[in-house]
């Protein structure tokens, strides 16, 4: 999470905060990323192979990116990646 940001706010003023920290970056910003055997960072997922479902725009602010990656062992830098924005309980692949 971003510095500033609070995954469960407690008052009005965090919440604030929170709208105030989120204004100002960017989706990428807060995607995970992976490092390869040179230490260089990757991005694990692209912003546009997030999927922002229209309930993700309630009033539950959830503050969960489950990210699914599909890594072929003979070829690991190879990967490809999707994510969705919100909780699950449970997840079938």
């Amino acid at each position: 999470m971003p510095d500033g940001f609070y995954p469960w706010p407690a008052d009005k003023a965090q919440e604030e905060q929170n709208i105030e920290t989120l204004g100002r970056i960017a989706l990428p910003d807060i995607l995970p990323r992976v490092e390869d055997d040179n230490e260089n960072l990757l991005d694990l997922i692209q912003s546009r192979d997030c999927y922002l479902p229209t309930s993700a725009v309630d009033g539950s602010f959830n503050p969960s990116i489950i990210t699914i990656s599909s890594i072929p062992l003979s070829s690991p830098k190879n990967f490809t990646s999707t994510c969705f924005l919100g909780g699950s309980d449970t997840l079938y692949m």
